[in-house]
């Protein structure tokens, strides 16, 4: 019967391989579920899978639906020959790394209002101004972690030459906005004073730095380590 579709009569019904033929094209029916066999298309609907494991094809990808079935083309879940996996998304994340649709909208979600949606690092040059005369040279660096809406910035500023700068010093090209002027950070000179300064948002696209008792923090040769955590 080598060939010849087979049907299963009930769910103990077995089939001995040497009724298969030699490429394994025979069509198994098993309630109203057709599974082909081999490098035939296998279909699965209202099938419950105990235990199964999926091998034997170097490049195999895994794809659902959004009625929850197995298809041919990815629309919800994919499961790649890497070993990445993708919700919401065709692009291979590669091995070992979980990817979700780029939208908004799209994350893990914890319950009401809880949608872990966004997680960020990298780097940034901080630019500087004063708010009041200017600063002739200095050198900058920061890195900066983004977890859903809460950004953590860290870097140095050297001052190399101080000019006519005064009042506070502005730290602008963050990496993202502030909202609602939510930002609080502290930075200590390290060469010179060896005070402590305070950072807090200047509009939403800027820090803005004070010594702790609101004077000019910077002379030519500062230099200072900083960190701010704000609301983007």
């Amino acid at each position: 019967m080598a060939g010849v579709p087979y049907t299963f009569g009930n769910a103990t019904t077995s089939i001995p391989l040497s009724n298969l033929d030699v490429n394994f094209n025979t069509g198994l029916t098993i309630g109203n579920t057709t599974v082909g066999l081999g490098n035939t298309v296998t279909t699965l609907g209202n099938v419950t899978l105990n235990n199964a494991n999926f091998g034997g094809v170097a490049n195999a990808v895994i794809y659902t639906n959004s009625g929850g079935n197995v298809t041919s083309n990815a629309s919800i879940f994919s499961v790649f020959a890497s070993g990445g996996v993708s919700i919401g998304n065709i692009t291979d994340p590669g091995a070992g790394n979980l990817r979700f649709n780029t939208t908004s909208t799209n994350g893990i979600y914890f319950g009401a209002s809880s949608l872990l949606n966004d997680y960020e690092s990298g780097t940034w040059t901080p630019t500087l101004t004063t708010a009041s005369g200017s600063i002739t040279s200095y050198t900058s660096s920061a890195y900066y972690k983004k977890v859903g809406g809460i950004v953590t910035v860290t870097g140095t500023l050297a001052i190399t030459n101080n000019g006519s700068g005064a009042g506070g010093i502005i730290i602008s090209a963050i990496p993202f906005s502030i909202t609602n002027s939510l930002a609080s950070g502290t930075a200590r000179e390290g060469s010179v004073t060896g005070v402590l300064n305070t950072l807090s948002a200047q509009g939403s696209g800027a820090f803005i730095m004070y010594t702790y008792n609101n004077l000019y923090p910077a002379v030519t040769g500062s230099t200072f380590m900083f960190s701010v955590t704000y609301l983007n």
